[in-house]
């Protein structure tokens, strides 16, 4: 059988007693579920007519499910968001929200991404400076009024200090 809910196993012991079905042996068998949580729960109903409410202990977690998966699914996206950055959209999706940084690289480190620092990449070797010298003097007259450059990547000379998340713990 299936695994249920604690919270569903409650009501379905709490349906049965009042049904008049009052042995836990009895329930446990018709039900599936544990024996030992059928006593507990009919122990409960023969004191206090109730099951109390399950206590959670300590403070209640500030980001709902719903909001760890949207700070899964914008770090998927952009891998180089930092805590600081996500921090700031979550609190304009939701402006009642106040969450710290902390907060949010926790719950990164429990969605399973870990901050990394980038594949460094291996500087031009001599046959990449000759290609490229090459390919500038081939193209040393041509009209560059027709053509447009587009370029985003940031270069750092000496080290790469920009961190990024990743889920397999591996540079990016």
């Amino acid at each position: 059988m299936a695994p249920t809910s604690i919270k569903t196993n409650r009501e379905i012991v709490k349906s049965f007693w009042q049904m008049n079905v009052r042995n836990a042996k009895e329930i446990s068998r018709k039900t599936g579920i544990p024996l030992r949580s059928c006593e507990r729960y009919v122990a409960f109903l023969r004191k206090n007519g109730k099951i109390p409410d399950i206590h959670r202990p300590g403070r209640p977690r500030k980001l709902s499910s719903k909001t760890r998966r949207q700070i899964g699914m914008i770090v998927k996206h952009d891998h180089f968001t930092t805590a600081k950055e996500l921090k700031t959209k979550l609190e304009e999706m939701y402006p009642e929200l106040e969450v710290s940084e902390r907060t949010v690289r926790r719950d990164l480190n429990r969605l399973g991404f870990a901050s990394v620092l980038p594949r460094k990449v291996p500087i031009l070797t001599q046959q990449a400076k000759e290609n490229r010298l090459n390919w500038s003097r081939e193209h040393l007259n041509y009209n560059w009024n027709k053509v447009v450059f587009s370029d985003e990547t940031t270069i750092q000379m000496f080290c790469n200090t920009i961190r990024a998340w990743s889920r397999e713990k591996k540079p990016i």
